[in-house]
């Protein structure tokens, strides 16, 4: 957790036949995964995503899964965190969803 929001940050080793990054996030007890982000590989081999359209509403488990596609292959990593956003935050994330 960053403040009311999430990072996620990934660092490779090489990015030598790497084409694409996907970023997706499962919340407890979703049936689907929320594709987040693609990231073409900048050869940087540090990235950073700030996910601020996680609802901010009660403490929940999140996963995020990272798939790397490198020569043909999708490699697959998962991390998982407990984000329990305080009142102040509670209450904002309220107010953003009614006018969503």
């Amino acid at each position: 957790p960053d403040g009311t929001d999430i990072l996620v940050a990934f660092e490779v080793p090489h990015e030598s036949g790497v084409t694409n990054f996907k970023l997706y996030r499962k919340v407890d007890n979703e049936a689907n995964w929320t594709f987040l982000d693609h990231v073409p590989p900048t050869g940087q081999m540090n990235y950073t995503y700030t996910d601020r359209t996680v609802f901010k509403d009660e403490a929940k488990n999140i996963t995020y899964k990272l798939l790397i596609y490198q020569r043909g292959e999708i490699y697959t990593f998962y991390t998982n965190i407990v984000h329990n956003p305080t009142s102040v935050q509670q209450t904002w994330g309220s107010i953003k969803a009614m006018f969503k």
